[in-house]
């Protein structure tokens, strides 16, 4: 009898025991599986899908330096300060260059008193010429007369004159062709020395405005490395000016990805130095041809503008950039993982008043993680996340 009992109580605590494993176990799962439902309320949210990229911000920053070396005798723009295309920022001592600019001037008048000296040189040879001619002339009558009146006059006579007049008229012609080489000469040479002493002050003039240090472009004056009464040579930079107007965002963007990307596409842009701040920009350029790398990785350069100048950002700034695809503002959404298909439809469990519902819903853009409802869900809904 009391063997029986021993036994009897041995099967019964082995009884409790696994009722209360089973109990321990049947709370568990009940645990697990309220941890993995999730609900989700039903609400309006922005769609995005987009190719994300890195780059950095660009400012084209020009070096200005003299073509001549000297004394710096004014800076005419400080750091920060926006100038435009056109407008002088510094200049150099041009006291020497005008003394010579006179003098050139001097000797171009000297010059053009030569042409005034040649014209009347020229006249003087006519002059002369035609006192030849004119002797020539009276000669040749002579000579003709004594032809037609042989008797009045010796054959020695008429040889004479024949002798003399060939002579006069050779010496016209040698004549003519000195002076006509002697005076080509010298309003050739004469012209050359005008061109010179033109010449001559040009470069001055250009000499003259090389000492201002003008810039062709507009921006701001990022650095002024020298000041009034310094010395420079043609090697120092003496100003650097940055074309924030023309500054871009240069990126890379894999090969697989660029045909998704065109000019004027809409991009979004947050910079590592200002994080949680979105900034707007857009496509201004795809690079056609491509850089590839030493393992054979193809990118395409993406040029990219923002909509609007700002200050903070400096030079090669580093910004993460979201290349928009495409994009819904204020739909409807769920979360992908609410959403399972059947028989190639798409269902929620939709949690109402009087249990769950599964209902049949259709969806649109999805971003990986929500989903557009075109019809079947209301706002403020609540389904079951998975």
């Amino acid at each position: 009898m009391r063997k029986k009992l021993v036994i009897t109580l041995v099967i019964f605590m082995a009884l409790v025991g696994i009722y209360n494993v089973n109990t321990k176990a049947s709370e568990n799962k009940k645990t697990n599986e309220t941890k993995e439902i999730e609900e989700y309320i039903v609400e309006r949210k922005d769609i995005q899908i987009s190719i994300s990229a890195d780059g950095n911000y660009n400012i084209p920053v020009r070096e200005f330096k003299f073509k001549s070396g000297g004394t710096i005798s004014s800076i005419n723009v400080s750091e920060g300060e926006i100038v435009k295309e056109g407008q002088i920022l510094a200049k150099l001592d041009s006291s020497d260059l005008y003394t010579e600019l006179e003098n050139a001037k001097i000797s171009l008048e000297e010059v053009k008193l030569k042409t005034e000296n040649i014209e009347i040189t020229k006249m003087n040879n006519d002059f002369e010429i035609k006192n030849l001619e004119k002797d020539y002339a009276e000669k040749l009558s002579d000579y003709e007369d004594a032809l037609e009146l042989g008797k009045l006059y010796s054959e020695k006579e008429v040889s004479d004159m024949k002798i003399e007049l060939d002579k006069l008229k050779e010496e016209i012609s040698n004549k003519k062709i000195e002076k006509e080489k002697n005076l080509a000469y010298d309003i050739k040479s004469n012209e050359v020395s005008i061109r010179k002493a033109e010449n001559d002050i040009k470069n001055i003039y250009s000499d003259i405005a090389d000492m201002n240090l003008k810039t062709m472009f507009s921006g701001e004056i990022y650095d002024v490395n020298y000041k009034k009464g310094e010395d420079i040579s043609t090697s120092d930079v003496v100003i650097t000016l940055a074309e924030v107007n023309e500054s871009k965002i240069q990126s890379k963007v894999p090969e697989i990805d660029i045909e998704n990307i065109e000019v004027g596409q809409k991009v979004e842009l947050e910079f590592e130095a200002f994080l949680g701040k979105t900034y707007i920009g857009s496509v201004s350029n795809v690079k056609k041809n491509p850089e590839v790398d030493n393992n054979g990785i193809v990118n395409y350069y993406v040029e990219i503008e923002l909509d609007k100048k700002h200050d903070e950002i400096k030079n090669n700034m580093t910004a993460s950039i979201e290349f928009i695809i495409a994009e819904k503002e204020k739909v409807i959404t769920v979360p992908n993982k609410s959403v399972s298909i059947a028989n190639k439809k798409q269902y929620v469990s939709v949690i109402t008043d009087t249990g769950i519902e599964e209902r049949q819903i259709v969806t649109g853009l999805t971003d990986g993680k929500y989903a557009e409802v075109i019809k079947g869900l209301d706002i403020n809904e609540k389904v079951i996340v998975k």
